[in-house]
């Protein structure tokens, strides 16, 4: 088995028949299917019956995505891993196009793919995927600068990388944050422009959970400077994370109208990194909860 397509699922039972139809559409008899239903508790069950003989179903009690897509590596059997979120779909042709790198790319680790963004109103752009540079710091340094994003699906994993990697489980977000930066930083990494996935922006998308980003919070840096992988000159980096960790979730507090805790996260990330306050997107929103935080009513 050459690949293994994960979908993790969390009462996302509406938007699995899109996801599903995506990945059994693809060209070619040497891809699986794993489906890890992380303690559903809508229509799930109904809304997969008729593809059931066509993907391997595995019903967990609810521990999280890091856990659905663990349980996903350790039930898949091909050589390389795709995670697709399950409101996401892959585009036609994308595993040909996985395929072809592949063939040219002999040893490669992670296969880093373009995608479409599809917003609520159906309005999509194209995003090609990232020309990698030679100098792996770069590429992360490119990474936690922003610059370099890695939806969940259009990236293809060998399997080995999950030896030494692992979603970490003790994050509700930003667990494939983790994965990615520590991948940029140990592992050989293409990117290619072709898109291989589109991702749908919805009400209530659990990627943008103001509760799990709350939890995950000061974790996500601390699991991204394992010392025990990351190379002495990444380590360096890591205040610079942390600025921008901050800056990331002071916006997500900022959109859900928690103005003290915005400017709370903003005053510490320019701590962390005082150049950053030269980041204008960032700066006006503080200022605008700055506004707001004083103003009666």
């Amino acid at each position: 088995m050459r690949f293994s397509i994960v979908i993790p699922s969390y009462n996302y039972g509406e938007f699995l028949p899109r996801a599903l139809d995506s990945v059994l559409s693809q060209e070619g008899d040497d891809y699986e299917v794993i489906l890890v239903d992380d303690g559903s508790t809508d229509d799930t069950q109904e809304r997969i019956q008729a593809y059931r003989k066509q993907l391997y179903y595995f019903r967990q009690a609810n521990q999280g995505t890091a856990a659905a897509r663990n349980r996903g590596v350790d039930m898949a059997r091909g050589d390389y891993l795709i995670f697709l979120d399950a409101d996401d779909c892959l585009l036609p042709g994308a595993l040909g196009y996985f395929r072809q790198v592949l063939q040219a790319h002999v040893g490669v680790d992670v296969l880093i793919g373009g995608y479409v963004s599809t917003n609520a109103r159906g309005r999509q752009r194209r995003h090609p995927g990232p020309r990698l540079d030679e100098d792996r710091l770069a590429n992360f340094i490119a990474y936690i600068e922003g610059k370099l994003r890695i939806p969940t699906g259009a990236a293809l994993w060998r399997r080995q990388v999950f030896h030494r990697l692992h979603f970490p489980e003790a994050l509700q977000n930003y667990e494939d944050t983790v994965v990615e930066a520590q991948a940029l930083a140990c592992f050989y990494c293409i990117g290619f422009p072709n898109p291989v996935v589109e991702v749908h922006d919805h009400p209530g998308r659990k990627r943008d959970n103001i509760s799990g980003i709350r939890e995950s919070g000061d974790q996500v840096v601390t699991q991204v400077f394992d010392p025990v992988l990351l190379p002495p000159r990444f380590m360096g980096r890591q205040k610079q994370f942390e600025s921008n960790h901050l800056l990331n979730l002071a916006r997500a507090h900022y959109y859900a109208k928690d103005y003290a805790q915005t400017i709370a996260l903003y005053h510490r990330a320019l701590a962390a990194r005082p150049i950053n306050i030269l980041k204008w997107p960032h700066l006006r929103k503080y200022l605008r909860a700055l506004f707001w935080q004083r103003t009666p009513g």
